[in-house]
């Protein structure tokens, strides 16, 4: 069913000529890891006229052109290019979209910059203050990259906003790694323990990715 309401979405944005509907159509693709498909789109609207953005639709140039600029960012992360992708997105222009921190963020993410991935993240959560995602993404990347103190304080930041299962259980995760580089007479493990509680307590509401984890660091404290 899904299928066949997205095939009969398609058809009827093929029929039109405007920027906007050649945008929903490149993110529709996209969506669906269609990317030939999306390439088609993308290299359409590289070849759009200042003068055809002008009279292209709803909005207004600018607009148009920042929508074309992360469509095609998102298509580089797709074809797992983050580096063309980064190209695009550390213009200045784009410094107020949400969305261009998330594309950026993950960017970092697939050449392995924790910091710079980190950093994007950080300020996606300075754009959207009532979302946990920002801080857990940024929390994420401090952890890959071995800043535990950073990353601890950002897992406790995305708690107080949500009480998901799996942000509690790498908060635990954290929070003993950062006990291990402590002097053993110096360990505490009652901050492991509570954490790894509250991940268990909300496990029925969203279950854990890997539950094994939990187990192993229950044993471990």
């Amino acid at each position: 069913w899904e299928q066949e309401k997205f095939d009969e979405a398609i058809a009827t944005w093929k029929q039109g000529h405007g920027v906007v509907l050649k945008l929903r159509l490149g993110d529709a693709y996209l969506s669906r890891d269609k990317l030939p498909e999306a390439a088609e789109i993308v290299d359409q609207l590289e070849q759009l006229s200042p003068q055809a953005l002008r009279v292209a639709g709803e909005q207004e140039q600018e607009h148009v052109s920042l929508a074309i600029g992360l469509l095609k960012a998102r298509w580089y992360l797709a074809q797992q290019k983050p580096a063309r992708a980064i190209e695009i997105l550390r213009s200045a222009r784009y410094r107020k979209l949400p969305q261009a921190w998330q594309y950026l963020g993950q960017a970092y993410l697939l050449l392995d910059q924790w910091d710079q991935a980190a950093a994007a993240f950080g300020h996606l959560a300075g754009l959207q203050p009532d979302s946990a995602g920002p801080r857990l993404a940024s929390a994420r990347a401090h952890h890959a990259g071995g800043r535990v103190e950073m990353a601890i304080r950002q897992y406790t930041q995305a708690l107080q906003l949500t009480d998901s299962a799996q942000a509690w259980l790498e908060l635990a995760q954290a929070r003993f790694e950062q006990q291990q580089a402590t002097p053993n007479e110096q360990r505490d493990w009652r901050q492991v323990r509570d954490a790894l509680q509250q991940a268990q307590r909300e496990r029925e509401a969203a279950p854990l990715e890997e539950p094994w984890r939990a187990t192993l660091l229950e044993a471990q404290v």
